[in-house]
């Protein structure tokens, strides 16, 4: 009885796969994303199946693992983006920083190791 459990579930997923792709593709709008997001929703669904306690709410727990998956994409892009801006502007501020020697007791070049060695303990 589990085994027929198990098969019927994956069968329900991989004819789900479809929808989840869609439904991915709706929301992050880049079909390489998409497709990941799809495949890994497909694995965790196979892996979990074992967790799903009413057969009859698969297809809402397979859409709330989407859901999930998207986010956590969401959350990725956003702490790249942060980790990006944030090395951009330290560039710029020690580069505007080479400019001048600092409070006037440093060389331009003991100034820039400086604020490197604070940038870096950060």
């Amino acid at each position: 009885m589990v085994n027929q459990k198990k098969d019927w579930l994956e069968e329900k997923a991989i004819l789900l796969y479809g929808q989840i792709y869609q439904y991915a593709l709706a929301k992050v709008k880049e079909v390489e994303i998409a497709e990941e997001i799809a495949q890994t929703v497909m694995e965790v669904v196979i892996r979990k199946r074992n967790t799903l306690k009413h057969p009859e709410a698969f297809k809402r727990w397979v859409k709330v693992i989407t859901t999930n998956k998207i986010r956590d994409h969401f959350r990725k892009l956003k702490r790249e983006r942060a980790i990006y801006i944030w090395e951009t502007d330290t560039t710029e501020w020690i580069a505007d920083i080479q400019d001048f020697s600092v409070v006037g007791y440093l060389s331009k070049e003991e100034g820039t190791r400086v604020i490197e060695g604070i940038v870096e303990q950060k």
